[in-house]
């Protein structure tokens, strides 16, 4: 593989990994009043730890915490 094209995916997954993260910050602007928002970002880290203390891939984190947050609610 050439060295020009490694450069090219490396800069484009930066890009695409900062505008994710970038995205939420520039779209919500004050406090968050919807209940289930509120309540899925406070959960999440804790379920998240949990799960991965089991070892498990980043996809079933993702979905054991969305199911989690959507139980307690």
């Amino acid at each position: 593989m050439e060295q020009h094209s490694i450069l090219i995916y490396i800069l484009l997954a930066i890009v695409i990994t900062n505008l994710i993260r970038v995205t939420p910050m520039v779209l919500i602007k004050g406090e968050l009043h919807n209940r289930f928002v509120r309540s899925f970002l406070y959960y999440v880290p804790y379920a998240g730890i949990v799960a991965a203390w089991f070892r498990l891939g980043l996809f079933p984190v993702a979905a054991i915490c969305c199911v989690i947050v959507y139980l307690l609610i």
